[in-house]
């Protein structure tokens, strides 16, 4: 192309020149001396005008490239933003995981990690604040961002927890990834002093009513975490990170790895099967309060999800009792429903559920289980009430045993005094029984010798019997010998 060019210039040169030789004869010498410098002057404009085409094509072209790698970055940033639209699953974009991590920072309420024991004097213990306080520092998700160049008010310093503070404690362990992850809760504790440096904290129970593991935790533990709410059991810890999340398991693929890790042995074994079918189909025989129903409304629908109330969550619960959010952080901004279009598939408790698809406001699809949450402070303060139930039991338990051994210890003693009691009346006995039978013989002597006194007595008897009747038949004779003789004499 540019010998083209060339060439092109070198045949309009000796044009040029031959044109100007012709009219050299008819013209001055003006024409003649501006004829050159216009013909340089064109050449010249013309190769300038040459290189601003050159550089304004390059620079079009540069301007396509980056419009079209501006496009591109425009919709890169709106996937790392707000993620692919219509893709299924969870996505790695800066809003859902902003979300997410406020909604772990509402469940949390202000964590400082780090802390490092100090030993325990008087029923306290103090704690040491890391070196590094940003790792510990606590994020309040309420709060507005701090202006840095704001001092703290009353001289309070950010990393500190206010005094008189009730605060849950957790023993820490280091996880594969170098985090520091909570193992055993510690139980309990007020904060009765705090500085950026120190903490002290007193357990709202004895140590000696808390569980020996809690005890051992205690003991052993290299590093604590307070929280200043007790952490909420929840569905997604237990699950793959961003697995997807499909008909057949609505929670996505449970972590099948860190469950049997973290809960094989140290729960029942029924138990740890409801973390690992969590968000599956249910079964014939999982329990009423496990079963959720998935349906598709037939009609437009609509749910309150915003209680009257309004409170913080060191105010009480995040819901009330029909399971409306309360806590001003979970409200929503405008109104308080949400609107479903029909043709929406949700998924419902069992009775919701039953209600809708009875109403003709929806269809079933299908039954899923879903574990039911733990209310880990309920469970903690019933666990408790429970140990001080029981306390009271072991007390009236011991004073019951006590006198079952003041009893035993007398039962004891008449037992010894009745066995000696008892080998007298068995030598009584025995003697007894010698003279029964030296008794009983001489009874039966005195029988013998009775029986034959008896016969004695009757041969004696029938003896007189002859004696008297032969003195009355000789006393007869006489008689009558003796009034023959009265007769014979009177005569």
């Amino acid at each position: 192309m540019e010998i083209v060019i060339q060439i092109l210039l070198g045949l309009s040169v000796i044009g040029f020149g031959v044109l100007m030789w012709k009219s050299a004869e008819r013209w001055t010498w003006v024409p003649l001396v501006i004829a050159p410098i216009v013909f340089i002057e064109a050449v010249v404009f013309m190769g300038l005008v040459a290189m601003s085409s050159k550089s304004r094509v390059a620079w079009q072209k540069i301007s396509v490239e980056l419009e079209e790698r501006l496009d591109k970055a425009t919709v890169e940033e709106e996937e790392l933003k707000y993620g692919v639209i219509g893709l299924e699953g969870d996505q790695r974009a800066v809003v859902p995981i902003e979300l997410a991590l406020q909604k772990l920072r509402v469940e949390a309420g202000r964590v400082w990690r780090g802390l490092s024991p100090q030993g325990a004097a008087q029923g306290q213990f103090t704690l040491n604040m890391p070196q590094n306080q940003a790792a510990a520092a606590a994020v309040d998700p309420a709060a507005e961002p701090a202006d840095p160049a704001a001092a703290p008010a009353d001289g309070a310093e950010s990393s500190a927890i206010p005094v008189d503070t009730i605060v849950f404690a957790f023993s820490e362990v280091m996880d594969p990834n170098q985090n520091r992850v909570p193992q055993t809760f510690l139980g309990q504790y007020l904060v009765t002093q705090s500085s950026p440096q120190s903490l002290t904290l007193q357990p709202l129970r004895a140590l000696s009513a808390l569980s020996k593991r809690q005890q051992q935790g205690i003991s052993q533990a290299q590093s604590w975490a307070i929280y200043e709410v007790m952490p909420l059991d929840g569905h997604e810890p237990f699950f793959v990170e961003a697995s997807r999340k499909r008909d057949e398991a609505i929670f996505g693929d449970a972590d099948e790895e860190f469950l049997n890790a973290a809960l094989a042995g140290k729960i029942p074994a029924e138990v740890l099967q409801s973390y690992l079918k969590d968000g599956k189909q249910a079964q014939s025989d999982d329990p009423p309060e496990a079963k959720w129903r998935k349906i598709k409304l037939l009609k437009d629908h609509s749910v309150i999800v915003d209680g009257s109330g309004q409170r913080t969550a060191t105010e009480g619960s995040y819901f009330d009792l029909l399971g409306q959010a309360v806590d001003s952080r979970l409200q929503l901004a405008d109104g308080d429903e949400v609107q479903f279009k029909a043709g929406t598939e949700l998924v419902f408790k069992y009775e919701e559920a039953t209600e809708l698809i009875s109403t003709g406001v929806a269809e079933l699809i299908d039954e899923i289980y879903v574990r039911p949450l733990n209310d880990y402070d309920e469970i903690e303060r019933h666990v408790f009430e429970r140990l001080d139930v029981l306390a009271e039991k072991v007390v009236v338990l011991n004073r019951e045993i006590a006198i079952m051994k003041k009893v035993k210890e007398a039962n004891d003693t008449m037992l010894v005094s009745g066995q000696e009691d008892k080998l007298k009346l068995e030598a009584e006995l025995a003697q007894h029984r010698v003279e029964k039978a030296a008794i009983e013989a001489y009874a039966k002597e005195l029988q013998q010798r009775k029986a034959a006194m008896r016969t004695h007595l009757a041969a004696l008897y029938q003896d007189n019997v002859k004696i008297v009747r032969n003195l009355e038949r000789v006393q007869m004779q006489l008689k009558q010998q003796i009034d023959q003789r009265t007769a014979a004499a009177g005569l």
